[in-house]
């Protein structure tokens, strides 16, 4: 209630010397000046370089920022309805690329539906549904393009490792910044997406987001779930190989510094209220 609040990273990090760890890391921290914001998103910050050389994109940082831009302060309410944001930023980068592309037929149609779409990857939105079939589609693509095959060489790694370095995933994380404008070398962007967009067949039916995004839960069956891995409600798949989650977002707290008994988290026990893209369920704890 009264003093500072402070950010700290806590642990133990070895130092990197030349070609070996030479002791420990002096892991940096920050007070927070009273009226100040602190944003952490695993993302890549200048103080905190150090510890690593992988950081998750900025998306989730910029969105939050958004959020609470112009903010006195949050109910613990407001800030579970935070943590419960489904807005996917990149979004407005396909529909940027996506409005200028010629495409006819129901691959106009399908384009149309993910230009007047909100953004948000809700587990009952159609839109949210194409935009994901949509980027599996061009990873796929891309994975079997000439110009990116090197990423098929075998790394010579332990396979515990596939998941970090086959093509797809390492295709999907780069997917965002390419359609902003950075494309890879030797590959036309605009027409792997026209294709991309023009390879479903016209009979396809409109999917949700949910039902290709999702746990298969024992004793519970599919279970929808709304978010993605860049909103703040980072229910992650991996686009190419599944779009069924394997990482959502977990033990997140909400601290009332004026009242501590009013503060809570969240763990994904209530599968029904996460499943719902809402953290309002947060249980006293």
């Amino acid at each position: 209630r009264e003093g500072t609040v402070r950010q700290r990273l806590a642990g133990r990090v070895p130092r990197r010397g030349d070609g070996a760890w030479d002791g420990w890391l002096d892991l940096p921290g920050l007070d927070v000046p009273p009226d100040g914001l602190v944003v952490s998103a695993n993302h890549r910050r200048e103080r905190w370089a150090a510890i690593s050389d992988e950081f998750a994109p900025q998306h989730r940082a910029r969105r939050l920022e958004e959020l609470l831009a112009d903010r006195a302060g949050l109910t613990v309410d407001e800030a579970a309805a935070v943590h419960a944001d489904t807005l996917l930023r990149p979004a407005r980068d396909w529909q940027a690329r996506l409005a200028g592309l010629v495409v006819t037929g129901p691959a106009a149609q399908r384009r149309d539906l993910l230009l007047h779409w909100d953004g948000r990857m809700d587990a009952g939105c159609t839109a949210a549904g194409a935009f994901a079939d949509l980027r599996t589609t061009l990873v796929r693509r891309l994975a079997a393009h000439p110009a990116l095959v090197d990423l098929h060489a075998d790394p010579g790694l332990d396979p515990i490792w596939t998941p970090w370095v086959q093509p797809e995933p390492r295709i999907a994380l780069a997917l965002d910044r390419w359609v902003a404008g950075e494309s890879p070398p030797g590959v036309d962007l605009d027409a792997e997406i026209r294709a991309a967009r023009s390879s479903r067949p016209p009979s396809t039916r409109p999917v949700r987001g949910g039902e290709s995004h999702g746990v298969d839960v024992p004793g519970h069956g599919w279970v929808p779930l709304a978010g993605d891995d860049a909103c703040v409600l980072s229910s992650a798949s991996v686009p190419g190989v599944t779009d069924a989650c394997w990482r959502g977002p977990v033990a997140r707290l909400v601290w009332d510094l004026d009242d501590r008994s009013a503060s809570r988290w969240t763990v994904p026990d209530d599968v029904a209220t996460w499943a719902a893209g809402s953290v309002a369920g947060l249980e006293d704890r």
